[in-house]
């Protein structure tokens, strides 16, 4: 029986779970064109999360607010997983 192994990108998507983030927060102070990605507690780009979604490895699954707080939801495809993830939205209320 062999073995399968994790593509780097797993392994990264990996690391990043057990850190506990991957956080979109949205300035929605101005006009809603600053957005700041973090995983891990790294600050990453918006090319490296659309790279994960065009290659089906993650996807933003629903997003709402309720009160001052936007939600996204993201599934973790090749692991069968969702995660909740929140951001304050500034400027609100």
């Amino acid at each position: 029986m062999g073995v399968k192994m994790l593509s780097e990108t797993q392994a990264h998507l990996l690391n990043w779970i057990k850190l506990g983030t991957l956080l979109e927060r949205t300035d929605m102070t101005g006009a809603g064109e600053h957005l700041e990605y973090f995983m891990g507690g790294a600050a990453v780009e918006r090319s490296e999360i659309e790279a994960l979604e065009s290659q089906g490895l993650i996807e933003a699954l629903s997003t709402w607010t309720i009160h001052d707080y936007g939600y996204v939801r993201y599934g973790l495809t090749t692991f069968g997983l969702t995660v909740l993830h929140t951001y304050e939205q500034e400027g609100s209320g």
